[in-house]
């Protein structure tokens, strides 16, 4: 049972504010930087919108009054990305890589009509603004439509690139092993945990903890890899006339055939309750070739959404702390509830589960 926190940790003040230990996230360019950029280019506009600002850094501007409906990506160098994946320096982007071999597989994305790779401006076809989040409340079609639609169009991704290789890819030549699914637990012990507690676990409460750890990361790491896009959520796929359309498709490699699956259907920003949740687990398996019976598939699927939760609240905290971007915690607590309901359905991890309760208020003391 999910018990929400009396207090909500993320509106409390603390003496020193995230901005002022690493920095604001206000943006790396402006409207006026794009529409000089724009004009450089012959591309006539009458003006610009600044868009949401993502986790990873990248800024979005839709073209007003252009000739096709476009907008300006920009992504910023990182020198060293926090996780896997990110952009680095270089004369191309992993997302124009991925974008071209989705296209060649008859796969739904955005057109590319532009690149300056000096500038680092991408410029994409407009989808419009309603994403898979939205449509549930802005279309007149059922969440089991929507999301049915959804399952259905990853199936298909998953088995059209089931051959992919690092020739293809090369982002395919790294993989979710459990050298990099550890990091991301202790990744949720450090930012969840330690972070708002001001002080490292006790070092007897940590020599408990990690084989606890460990053991999960291995059992996620024996689960049967595929290709893996990473960050297939509601936010991810928008609704154009054309049906959804993927995208923050940059990061793709080998992963848990499941993991994708768990982002789609353990949203941190959807809840999709039960018997549907169910009902898509199982109508995605029935479309895959080579997958398990429908309970080892499930067992697979709580246990990958048990470690990707748990990274997900850690990572929420250290995009706030450390990008200075507080957007994504209010989000913490349905992650953290699906990590009780992987816990309800995982009894083998009542350890696991006494161990990190005392330390994760929103998590149920009661089991």
């Amino acid at each position: 049972m999910f018990v929400p926190p009396t207090t909500q940790w993320w509106q409390s003040q603390p003496s020193e504010t995230p901005i002022e230990r690493f920095g604001s996230a206000r943006r790396n360019v402006d409207v006026q930087t794009v529409s000089h950029w724009l004009t450089g280019q012959n591309l006539k506009h009458q003006s610009l919108e600044a868009m949401g600002k993502q986790a990873s850094g990248r800024e979005y501007f839709r073209v007003i009054g252009s000739t096709h409906p476009m907008v300006v990506m920009y992504t910023p160098v990182e020198d060293k990305p926090a996780e896997i994946g990110g952009d680095v320096a270089g004369d191309d982007l992993p997302f124009r890589h991925v974008r071209r071999w989705m296209e060649s597989r008859g796969l739904p994305v955005p057109k590319e009509y532009l690149w300056d790779a000096e500038k680092r401006f991408l410029v994409l076809e407009d989808l419009g603004p309603v994403t898979l989040e939205t449509a549930l409340s802005e279309s007149d079609r059922s969440m089991e439509s929507l999301y049915g639609e959804a399952v259905d169009l990853l199936a298909r991704l998953h088995e059209r690139c089931q051959d992919a290789n690092a020739d293809d890819l090369p982002g395919l030549a790294k993989r979710f092993d459990h050298d990099f699914l550890r990091w991301e637990l202790d990744h949720f012990r450090e930012w969840l945990i330690d972070e708002r507690r001001d002080e490292p676990l006790p070092s007897d409460a940590l020599r408990s903890l990690n084989p606890m750890l460990d053991r999960l990361a291995d059992e996620v790491a024996s689960i049967p890899e595929g290709f893996t896009h990473r960050d297939f959520q509601s936010r991810n796929l928008m609704l154009a006339d054309r049906g959804l359309v993927m995208l923050d498709f940059q990061d793709a490699l080998r992963g848990p055939c499941c993991y994708d699956l768990v982002a789609l259907l353990r949203d941190s920003y959807v809840e999709i309750p039960e018997p549907l949740l169910s009902e898509l687990i199982e109508r995605y398996r029935q479309q895959r070739t080579g997958l398990p019976d429908a309970e080892t598939f499930r067992r697979w699927f709580d246990t990958n959404a048990l470690q990707r939760k748990l990274k997900d609240a850690g990572r929420f905290v250290y995009i706030d702390v450390v990008k200075g971007n507080p957007a994504f915690l209010p989000h913490i607590p349905l992650s953290l509830k699906y990590v009780d309901e992987a816990f309800d359905r995982l009894p083998d991890y009542r350890d696991l589960r006494c161990q990190i309760a005392p330390f994760v208020p929103e998590l149920s003391q009661e089991f």
